[in-house]
C-alpha cells in the first residue's frame, strides 16, 4: 500500500503528547468500543 495513502486513510488524533519517551496519540470516540461481551 502506498504510504500516502495509508496516511490519509487514517483518523486525525484528538490529542498528541510527548511524554519524553515517545510520542503518544490519544483519540477521542463519541461511542464507546466494546472490547468484550459482558
Amino acid at each position: 500500500m502506498d504510504g500516502k495513502k495509508y496516511y490519509n486513510m487514517t483518523p486525525k488524533p484528538t490529542y498528541i503528547t510527548c511524554s519524553g519517551r515517545g510520542l503518544h496519540l490519544y483519540f477521542v470516540f463519541e461511542e464507546p468500543i466494546v472490547l468484550y461481551k459482558n
